[in-house]
């Protein structure tokens, strides 16, 4: 329309570096092969290229990450995934139907959570003879502080890991940590029990299991 003004954000193109990866998307499959989540993350499907890649490994599920607006891998041809324990097989093809998700007629293979389902096709040499099974795997999105900050929508300039973004005296990271989000208020008791047992000191806390980029340490100082 007149005097209508479209955003339109560049997510990646053919020939562009992929930022964070530092290999470039030589060829965007675009029929049903690109999705985008609840969360803003867009899965897309293509060969890539750069320092690494051969035709043995060219071929790559992506993921954009708006808080971050980098790209993450999913899976790429020639990964080794366990598909049970201790049992290693290689990626040697793979399959992700994407489009919208809104009718029977298309396909969606991400969720709201940010999870991707793909179908994959493993290759093992077992005494001399090359095993192939095809499985259908999910895979889940990782968890990062600046992704949590992104979707809280805290203040710029309160955004940071020591940031208390609702004072309520607790830093935006240990929210992070123990699974709150931007806006709860929080105190000692939501995040940390401590417990009398005799001369000893037990501590509890509810570490969010989804969050791996952070490692918390419990130390003890003063006088016994």
């Amino acid at each position: 329309r007149p005097g209508t003004t479209i955003v339109v954000d560049n997510v990646v193109r053919e020939g562009g570096v992929l930022p964070g990866l530092e290999i470039s998307l030589s060829n965007l499959f675009t029929t049903l092969a690109f999705s985008l989540s609840d969360n803003g993350d867009v899965i897309f499907y293509g060969f890539v290229s750069g320092p690494g890649i051969s035709t043995t490994n060219d071929v790559a599920i992506l993921r954009w990450v708006p808080s971050t607006r980098t790209v993450q891998r999913i899976v790429q041809e020639g990964d080794m995934i366990e598909v049970l324990p201790g049992d290693f097989r290689k990626v040697t093809d793979f399959e992700f139907s994407g489009g919208l998700g809104q009718s029977a007629s298309y396909s969606c293979g991400v969720n709201s959570s940010g999870q991707v389902a793909f179908s994959a096709v493993f290759s093992k040499v077992i005494n001399n003879i090359t095993n192939t099974t095809r499985g259908i795997m999910i895979a889940n999105r990782p968890s990062t502080f600046a992704d949590w900050a992104w979707r809280a929508k805290l203040p710029v300039g309160q955004d940071g890991p020591g940031d208390d973004a609702n004072g309520d005296g607790v830093p935006n990271i240990m929210a992070y940590y123990f699974g709150y989000n931007g806006t709860d208020v929080l105190n000692q008791a939501d995040l940390v029990r401590w417990n009398w047992n005799g001369a000893a000191i037990e501590v509890e806390f509810d570490h969010d299991a989804t969050v791996t980029d952070v490692v918390a340490e419990i130390k003890i100082t003063g006088a016994l």
